[in-house]
């Protein structure tokens, strides 16, 4: 029986050629005489053809080879301030877009470690918008896949400048600030560009606190030309840590970027879109061709967003924020602020919390319950349980559910994001509500609080602790925050201890 030593060199070749990933690659390389000895016969070609293998078609590998040379370009000057704009620009126009020019190894190593990240990121994007039941595998072709592809390298190159103190301020100029960003492109891929930015900038804010997205959304299309795609694939990857990943665009650099940024916003009304789904000018085509017919319904709401709408077939994948360690910032900004209830909450799922030191709650009592975390949770369940709940009866709860809209969805139902994310903030709290009293049964010794998961005074830490707030209060959402407010506090003193 033949082994790998036996095997002729260049079944040995074609074996590195098909290993999955530049590590593993690198690795059978060093670890094995026979690969090894295969690799150095036929170093060139071996390399070249994995480099095709995880970059794409000539077009990838030629942006991403001027990414990379332009990259090692920057890096020799060492920051020297740029004295001669011209000829700064005639020494970055000299590079092209060739999948011929050859490479060294630093920049052989970029173009990999790059790869990897538009492998990830096409995987996203292909749910978005070629097949929302992408799995761990792009849906793309080949011919879309290499579109993307190409504008991710080329949102490399734009991030590159951005991020280099001696070129940022060419970047804030229209005259030099064209050229760099899309002097040699077609208006097609301008287009192509200035779509996967737009994607990006959503995909960023599905990867923060609800809250919080909503917050910043304007300025997420500069944030992530800002980071760059690497950073954006470290939040999709560690959406807890997003907001360390993304970049902040400093207010006063935001005021010299005012026409960048009304560039942006100008390409993005070629975008102009009905939901998410991109309206293609007539002479311009998209990344993904849009599928023919009227495409998925919402059967909440009617809106046809394409392919981003969910129903149990694709919870899996539903958007970062909503995973198990993110879903306490969907139980409502108060409830979510609860000390005690948030403890609670997130000991039954089973996982750390995600902002451990956004409470600060003085005076706050230590929590001696007894709660271990309940088996086989996953999102695909809690969102099966959300839709179940049940909306009949005289309970408060049964009564608040009734009017949520959502009665009679199952998980066949299709839900787009908006209704998706309404659906979980307004029965997240139910549902935790009946988990902690099975969980607890001691819970059901407590009193309600009157005002419930709407209490605006949950951050007083004797009232967080004493009272229910995990249920529907007396005059659900027709509350006086003022009125409520004083009552509280007529209980509490500002320190939190009962008078």
């Amino acid at each position: 029986m033949p082994t790998l030593e036996t095997l002729p060199p260049e079944i040995r070749a074609l074996i590195l050629v098909a290993l999955d990933g530049y590590t593993t690659f690198k690795a059978a390389v060093l670890s094995c005489h026979a690969l090894h000895d295969a690799f150095n016969a036929s170093k060139k070609s071996i390399l070249a053809q994995f480099l095709r293998n995880a970059l794409g078609g000539d077009e990838v590998i030629a942006a991403a080879t001027r990414t990379a040379c332009i990259e090692a370009h920057l890096r020799s000057r060492n920051n020297i301030a740029i004295d001669n704009v011209p000829e700064f620009m005639n020494g970055i126009q000299a590079f092209k877009e060739d999948a011929s020019v050859s490479q060294s190894p630093r920049e052989y190593e970029a173009c990999m470690a790059r790869a990897h990240v538009c492998e990830e990121l096409e995987v996203a994007y292909s749910r978005s918008f070629k097949d929302r039941k992408t799995d761990e595998r792009s849906c793309l072709t080949v011919a879309e896949s290499d579109r993307f592809r190409m504008a991710i390298h080329r949102l490399f190159l734009i991030s590159i400048y951005i991020q280099s103190i001696v070129v940022l301020p060419l970047c804030l100029s229209v005259a030099t600030r064209v050229p760099l960003f899309y002097g040699e492109f077609s208006v097609q891929a301008v287009f192509d560009l200035l779509h996967i930015v737009d994607w990006m900038a959503k995909t960023a804010m599905e990867c923060l606190p609800p809250g919080t997205a909503m917050r910043r959304q304007g300025t997420y299309p500069l944030v992530c030309l800002f980071s760059g795609p690497l950073r954006l694939y470290n939040a999709y990857m560690h959406p807890g840590q997003a907001d360390a990943f993304l970049r902040k665009v400093d207010r006063r650099v935001r005021r010299q970027f005012g026409a960048w940024e009304q560039d942006i916003l100008h390409h993005r009304q070629i975008l102009s879109r009905t939901g998410v789904q991109p309206e293609v000018p007539q002479d311009m085509s998209s990344v993904v061709g849009l599928a023919a017919g009227p495409g998925l319904e919402c059967s909440k709401c009617q809106a046809r967003p394409g392919e981003r709408i969910w129903d149990q077939q694709n919870w899996m994948h539903v958007p970062r924020n909503m995973r198990l360690e993110g879903l306490v910032d969907w139980m409502g900004y108060h409830l979510a602020g609860n000390y005690y209830e948030r403890d609670l909450f997130l000991r039954y799922l089973g996982v750390e919390d995600p902002h451990p030191k956004q409470l600060r709650i003085r005076n706050a009592r230590q929590i001696n319950v007894a709660l271990s975390p309940a088996p086989d949770l996953t999102i695909p369940r809690i969102l099966t349980e959300l839709l179940a709940l049940p909306h009949t009866g005289n309970t408060k709860e049964a009564l608040y559910l009734q009017r949520d809209g959502f009665n009679g969805v199952t998980g066949n139902d299709l839900l787009c994001l908006p209704c998706l994310e309404d659906m979980v903030g307004s029965r997240l709290p139910v549902w935790w509500g009946s988990k902690k009293l099975a969980a607890v049964p001691d819970e059901a010794n407590k009193p309600k609080c009157l005002f419930g998961m709407e209490c605006t005074e949950q951050k007083i830490a004797d009232h967080a602790y004493d009272h229910n707030h995990a249920c529907v209060g007396n005059d659900f959402g027709f509350l006086d925050g003022y009125k409520e407010s004083n009552k509280i506090k007529g209980m509490y003193t500002k320190a939190g201890k009962r008078r």
